[in-house]
Order: C-alpha cells, then structure tokens, then sequence
C-alpha cells in the first residue's frame, strides 16, 4: 500500500471541499490538523466561518484564524480582521489588519484605509486613511484606485482638472468592473 504524503491529502480535502464534499473534506483536514498542518487548521477555520460540513460557528473560526495570525499567518489576520469588521468590531479588527497589510495584503491594506476613515465608528484619521489607501492602490486593490481617483476629481482645482480626474475615475471604475468579473475571488476586489 502507497502512503500518501500530508500535501497530497490536503490537495484531496481541498478538491471535497470544493467538489461539495464537505464532510469528507472536514474529517481530512482534522486528521491533517491533529498531525500539525497549519493549512488544514485554516481550512477548518474558513468551513467553521461559512458553515460547511457543521453548523456556522464564527466563534470557534474566530479562535482557529487567531491562533494561526498570532503564529504568523498573514492570511489567517487577514480572515480574523474581515470576521471581526463584519461583525462591527472595526477596533479588533484594525490590528490584524494591519498586521495582513505589512505582508502585501491589498485588500487587507484597503479596509484599514477604511478604518482610520471612519468606518466601523472608529475614530477617523485622514492622514493615515488617504495613507492606506495610497499603499492599497500601489497593490493593486481596484477599490482604493477607483477611491482615489474620486478624490482626486472631488479636489480638482478648475475644469480642466476635474475632466481628467473624472476620466480616470470612469477608466479605472470600467476596469475594475472588468476585473472583478474576471477575478471574483481575487482578494483585491473585497
């Protein structure tokens, strides 16, 4: 009998759990968790938040994400901040954003920019709004490039400033449309 290796088994549970067969991917990634995986304990995460294969427990997804961002997963903070920013906690959710930011994450880049501007409640910084939203842009977040491009229209000084500026925020809003549709889930486009 041929062993198979721990990423062939989590490639498998990965192809269950998009093929629909979420229970068989479930009982394969705790194997794979139980033997120290980081990548099944993710996926384990990520079914807890969505509800696949068992009833939708944010709260144990909440824990799972945690300690995987506190161990160094840049993904897993990225996942922690959108749970926490979903469910209305902008403060909680600001750190792990940041955290997902410094490692190149775009979208993670974005909604700290939307964050220190309000969002959430949260106390508004316009420095380090228009700051995030610059570096979220420099990534390629098609969000923070149409923000931009708005505010550069709503500040154009005179006509002929604000009939470039409103064409370049139709080109990219036209192109980000045409990149979303291509690329739905692109973390750039959340």
């Amino acid at each position: 009998m041929v062993e198979t290796s721990a990423a062939d088994r989590l490639s498998q549970a990965y192809a269950d759990m998009q093929g629909g067969r979420e229970e068989k991917a479930r009982e394969a990634f705790e194997r794979l968790a139980r033997e120290g995986d980081l990548q099944a304990e993710f996926y384990l995460a990520w079914m807890d938040e969505n509800g696949w294969a068992g009833p939708k427990d944010e709260t144990c997804a909440a824990e799972r994400y945690r300690v995987l961002a506190d161990n160094g997963n840049d993904l897993a903070s990225y996942h922690l901040a959108s749970l926490r920013f979903r469910q209305g906690d902008a403060e909680r959710a600001l750190p792990y954003f940041l955290r997902a930011s410094n490692s190149g994450n775009a979208s993670a880049t974005y909604w700290a920019s939307a964050i220190y501007g309000g969002a959430g409640g949260f106390p508004a910084n316009l420095e380090l709004e228009h700051s995030y939203l610059v570096r979220a842009s420099k990534l390629g977040h098609m969000f923070a490039r149409r923000d931009l491009a708005r505010q550069r229209m709503q500040n154009a000084k005179g006509l002929s400033q604000w009939i470039l500026a409103a064409f370049a925020y139709w080109y990219v809003k036209a192109a980000g449309m045409v990149f979303v549709a291509r690329n739905v889930n692109d973390l750039r486009v959340r």
